[in-house]
């Protein structure tokens, strides 16, 4: 059995997430517990200055002082207000993935978004997972929100559903002689890639000063390492897509190096590295937009032309 017809025995259809209880009572005590401090470390930062230039008016120490004061009410006014609708917001999320849609609920909004409509899908870093970023041929790019549906849960559901309808137009593209071009820019891998290695240096401080955030640290740790493995892979350059075989994106004169002559490397959630029996290297990031479906018709096309 391969792997599409077990994600079509085991993945329930349509496929529906949202908080579950428990985890909104957590999310609530999170809130409590923390915003006191976010609002003290508010008006500490909006007061001091203030105090500063008073005092420098000639405005007694003691009488400058009470800006902090003045300004913690306020602070924590705010900081209410924005944890109250952050976490109606999140406490309100709902995600379900249908045969032909996906829709996101967020309180009683609705917004729909139908597979035939979808251009192209895009993972990016969320904590300690990924997130699903799917591009309509017209309209706002339509995130699925990581807190409830990151990609390791919605990935087998987007298998059996969204993608085989991009492998399918990709499969046309090339019959049809289109040349696919797949690349990630330097300047957002870069990016990514800084990201990650604060994430995870900051998850090591965060650990070693408290002990009991240890199983978080470890998953911010693990998915920061993929997500700076997915950046070098893909500042390896691109793959070019023909019928023919696979070229570089670095080289477009090149030839194009047929699919029996290629040979996978690597085939994991880092990435796809191929190499050729002259030993010319094709590597493409997961990070790349329409990794996934490009993922699963080059494994195709490759074994199709091996047992050929």
């Amino acid at each position: 059995m391969d792997r599409e017809q077990e994600y079509l025995v085991t993945t329930p259809i349509p496929a529906t997430y949202q908080r579950a209880g428990a985890n909104k009572l957590l999310g609530c005590l999170v809130y409590l517990i923390v915003a006191p401090f976010v609002a003290l470390f508010l008006a500490i930062i909006i007061g001091l200055p203030i105090g500063l230039v008073l005092e420098a008016h000639g405005v007694p120490k003691e009488r400058a002082s009470l800006a902090i004061a003045a300004f913690l009410p306020l602070t924590g006014i705010g900081v209410a207000v924005w944890g109250y609708r952050d976490y109606l917001r999140r406490a309100a999320l709902g995600v379900v993935i249908d045969r032909d849609r996906v829709t996101i609920s967020v309180g009683s909004h609705r917004t729909v978004l139908r597979f035939e409509e979808v251009a192209s899908i895009r993972l990016v870093p969320a904590g300690h997972d990924f997130a699903c970023v799917l591009t309509p041929r017209s309209g706002r790019v339509l995130l699925l929100p990581p807190e409830i549906a990151p990609f390791s849960l919605v990935r087998e559901p987007l298998e059996v559903t969204l993608i085989p309808n991009l492998v399918r137009r990709l499969d046309e593209r090339i019959a049809r002689g289109e040349t696919v071009t797949l690349r990630i820019s330097s300047a957002r891998l870069v990016v990514m890639m800084t990201k990650a290695v604060v994430s995870l240096l900051v998850a090591v401080v965060l650990c070693l000063g408290r002990p009991w955030m240890l199983p978080w640290g470890l998953f911010v740790v693990r998915n920061a390492a993929v997500v700076v493995h997915q950046s070098w892979l893909g500042l390896r350059g691109g793959l070019v897509i023909e019928s023919e075989g696979l070229r570089p994106v670095s080289d477009p004169s090149a030839t194009p190096t047929p699919w029996d002559r290629l040979v996978l490397i690597r085939s994991d959630p880092v990435g796809l590295e191929l190499r050729s029996t002259a030993g010319q290297d094709f590597a493409l990031s997961a990070l790349t937009d329409d990794f996934w479906p490009a993922f699963r018709w080059i494994k195709a096309r490759a074994r199709e032309r091996r047992s050929a």
